[in-house]
């Protein structure tokens, strides 16, 4: 079972309800580790660059941060259910989702989808890996009756 854990820090996240379908989405399409939280934090535009500079060393801004603190592999065997955090930049979701003709729970849901997607082990840093996230991002989105252009 997955828990999230969802703050708004900024106005205009998506609901905690939503947000564990997400997480639940995922975790039963790429078998999440049972009995994990989850933190999903949205933010603002400036906290999120503060955020990707102090533990990225970028200061650009960025539409999500995963900060994993095991993998599905792992098991931390110390009673700790921490799974990992999801950073959201709101800001982004909405500029992006006007350029992009699409809702803002659209987008927003992208963005936590990827962030869990990341801390299951999932990563965009090459093509070959950009198209799996891709993909698998579109399953997710699927499910929730999302498509994206």
């Amino acid at each position: 079972m997955l828990e999230t854990l969802v703050t708004h820090i900024y106005e205009g996240g998506l609901p905690g309800t939503v947000v564990q379908n997400i997480g639940d989405i995922c975790w039963r399409l790429y078998e999440g580790p049972t009995d994990r939280q989850v933190e999903v934090v949205f933010l603002g535009e400036e906290e999120h660059c503060n955020l990707h500079e102090r533990f990225l060393q970028d200061a650009s801004p960025t539409d999500v941060i995963a900060f994993p603190y095991e993998t599905k592999e792992e098991s931390l065997g110390n009673g700790d259910k921490l799974f990992g955090e999801i950073a959201v930049n709101v800001e982004m979701a909405k500029r992006q989702a006007r350029q992009r003709n699409l809702d803002i729970a659209q987008e927003l849901s992208l963005y936590v989808a990827h962030g869990f997607l990341h801390l299951l082990g999932f990563d965009d840093g090459n093509p070959a890996e950009c198209k799996e996230m891709r993909s698998a991002e579109q399953a997710v989105l699927r499910e929730l009756g999302f498509s994206l252009p």
